[in-house]
């Protein structure tokens, strides 16, 4: 079944017709293959929209919480932007990119191909003398309002440096996940697994959030 309809699909289709250089989404299917099923579909669908842009499954399970492992399970499909040299990046999905997200995903395509971010230049400068690895887990769901705004900075600071990895989490998917931070709200953030930030806050805001979590 196709997931974009005809005026979805040349909606998608003009968004990326100015991607710069290649983007790949890498998917570690999970436990759940008809969860992975839809994440690829989709995927698949905007491939096809745009030669800038393809799709590959892995086969060894990532981190899901690198640096802070607190013995959860991978429990959905995890993707994983990768650049044009094929390296991975510290965009993740945590769950199906859908609803809400799904603009979100398309933004992060487009983000990385053309190396454009919308943070301010302090904020950049300031995030490219982080020395210290953070991750970051955004928890939300498909129908949140304000969870994009959250996500997006996760993901344009993660673009801007190395060290973040940026995690859009869909809590339903990965409930469990999501009881272990007492998520009863979103978008929750956890930084390192101890600092949090509820709420679609400013940029400034966001990015004390990373550099407390850097610092402890």
């Amino acid at each position: 079944m196709a997931y974009l309809d005809e005026k979805l699909q040349q909606q998608v289709s003009q968004f990326l017709q100015d991607l710069k250089e290649p983007v790949q989404l890498l998917i570690y299917p999970g436990p759940q293959s008809e969860y992975f099923q839809v994440f690829w579909d989709i995927s698949q669908e905007v491939a096809q929209l745009t030669p800038l842009f393809s799709v590959a499954t892995v086969d060894k399970a990532p981190e899901l919480e690198p640096g802070h492992e607190t013995g959860q399970s991978i429990t959905g499909p995890v993707g994983i932007l990768a650049d044009k040299q094929h390296q991975e990046t510290g965009i993740r999905y945590v769950g199906i990119p859908s609803g809400l997200e799904f603009g979100t995903f398309l933004e992060d395509i487009k983000a990385l191909s053309t190396h454009h971010v919308t943070l301010s230049e302090k904020t950049q400068e300031t995030l490219k003398q982080l020395g210290q690895p953070v991750h970051i887990q955004v928890f939300t769901t498909p129908t949140c309002r304000w969870c994009p705004r959250a996500v997006r900075l996760a993901h344009d600071m993660s673009l801007i440096q190395p060290h973040i990895t940026a995690d859009l989490i869909d809590s339903g998917t990965f409930n469990e996940l999501a009881a272990r931070y007492d998520v009863s709200s979103v978008p929750k953030s956890i930084f390192n697994g101890h600092v949090e930030i509820l709420g679609a806050v400013p940029e400034n805001e966001y990015l004390k959030g990373i550099l407390n979590a850097a610092l402890h």
